[in-house]
């Protein structure tokens, strides 16, 4: 393998989602003056869906350094140019990439929607209307 020359400021894009929950997972706790039993009840289910959200991230980088690699062999050992193959697999993780970034968009207007309904009727949230935060 290849050694890595990576840069601090790519980390949040490389790592993708993980990298997003445990920034959020990190300012969250540096607000808190002290950690309560039910805080850490919570860490440790947060911190639970984050270990299966970077052993996919780690899958996903295995898998493509194997391609890579396999891929390398395959055009040194045979001479057939795999490069339209690796476009493919790069088009889909930069439609994924796209489609989070969809979702987080969406998510923030439904929020901005509901602080606009909270404005207008603040007891909207004991109606039912909203759901439980």
């Amino acid at each position: 393998m290849p050694k890595a020359n990576w840069k601090a400021e790519v980390c949040p894009k490389k790592a993708g989602k993980g990298w997003d929950i445990v920034d959020a997972y990190s300012i969250e706790i540096a607000k808190k003056d002290r950690v309560s039993y039910c805080d850490l009840v919570e860490l440790s289910e947060k911190l639970s869906v984050l270990e299966g959200v970077m052993g996919e991230e780690c899958n996903i980088f295995v898998q493509m350094k194997t391609l890579e690699l396999l891929g390398n062999e395959i055009q040194r050992i045979y001479d057939i140019n795999l490069d339209s193959v690796k476009n493919i697999f790069l088009g889909i993780i930069e439609d994924e990439e796209h489609h989070r970034e969809l979702l987080l968009t969406i998510k923030v207007l439904f929020k901005q929607k509901e602080q606009e309904m909270l404005v207008e009727d603040p007891l909207v949230r004991y109606r039912g209307i909203l759901h439980k935060k």
